[in-house]
C-alpha cells in the first residue's frame, strides 16, 4: 500500500512540474517626454527629499518628466544620491515623484522583487522613438 502512495504523488508531482509557466510579457513602454511646469517640479523633488533619511544631502541627477497616454499629471523621473542613516551616500538611485507620491529604486521588496522599481520602469522608460534622457551627470540641488 505505501509503494502506490508513493507511486501516485511522484506522478502527480511529475505531471504537475510538466506545465511551464506562462510568460510574462511587460506592456512595452508609451512613456513620452513632456514639459513641466517648474513649480510642479520642485514640488515633486521636496516630496523625494521628504521621504529620505537626510534630507538636506540629497542631489538630483538627469531630472525629466514623463506622461503615459492615460496619466492627467506628469511624473518627474531622475536620480537621488542622499545620506543613508550613517551618514554615507548611498549613490545615485532611480526615482519617480509627483507632488505627494515618491517611488525610490529598490523600496517596498514584495517577493524579492522591488514594487518600486517596476513602478519606476513602467512610468519613466520612454517609448520607442524618444529622444533619450538629459544628461545623469547634471546636479540639481533645491
Amino acid at each position: 500500500m505505501k509503494i502506490w502512495i508513493l507511486a501516485t504523488s511522484v506522478s502527480l508531482t511529475a505531471i504537475a512540474g510538466c506545465t511551464p509557466p506562462k510568460p510574462v510579457r511587460p506592456d512595452p513602454p508609451s512613456a513620452q517626454l513632456v514639459t513641466a511646469e517648474k513649480s510642479y517640479i520642485e514640488d515633486s523633488l521636496n516630496s523625494v527629499k521628504n521621504s529620505l533619511k537626510d534630507p538636506d544631502s540629497a542631489k538630483f541627477y538627469g531630472i525629466y518628466a514623463t506622461q503615459k497616454p492615460n496619466q492627467t499629471k506628469p511624473n518627474i523621473c531622475g536620480y537621488v544620491n542622499a545620506k543613508n542613516s550613517y551618514g554615507g551616500y548611498t549613490g545615485k538611485k532611480p526615482f519617480l515623484a509627483t507632488p505627494g507620491h515618491v517611488s525610490l529604486w529598490g523600496d517596498v521588496v514584495i517577493g524579492g522583487r522591488s514594487v518600486a522599481s517596476d513602478v519606476i520602469i513602467g512610468n519613466c522608460t520612454l517609448a520607442f522613438g524618444q529622444p533619450a534622457k538629459p544628461s545623469q551627470d547634471i546636479e540639481y540641488r533645491w
